[in-house]
């Protein structure tokens, strides 16, 4: 049965688990990506790029319409300066102790995440 002094960390370990099925959509996920991204001398900075333009075109094809924002990619110069100035922020504290920098890009678009 479940426990309550013990069952919340068991829950949240479970949360995170990755299904071996996830390598489906991303063939190297367990072999490359995830233990380059775990490595202790790996300094991983995490964009976030939601364009919107997903929720956008499931309106459009649900309505029979052409995918207009297929192609979009913009991604606003800001947030690419903001990350790599926290990217040398991070490497001049950092005392040497990485050994590779990994952009982790996370996006509703296929085309921004090339």
């Amino acid at each position: 049965g479940f426990e309550y002094e013990t069952g919340f960390a068991c829950t949240m370990g479970r949360l995170f688990d990755l299904p071996r099925s996830a390598a489906d959509y991303l063939p190297s996920l367990f072999t490359e990506i995830l233990p380059t991204v775990r490595h202790p001398a790996s300094l991983v900075i995490t964009v976030y790029v939601r364009t919107g333009r997903t929720d956008d075109a499931a309106r459009l094809e649900k309505n029979g319409k052409a995918n207009v924002y297929h192609n979009h990619t913009h991604v606003d110069a800001d947030l690419i300066n903001c990350a790599l100035s926290t990217e040398r922020q991070r490497l001049d504290d950092a005392d040497g102790r990485y050994s590779n920098v990994v952009w982790l890009v996370i996006t509703d678009s296929s085309k921004v995440s090339e």
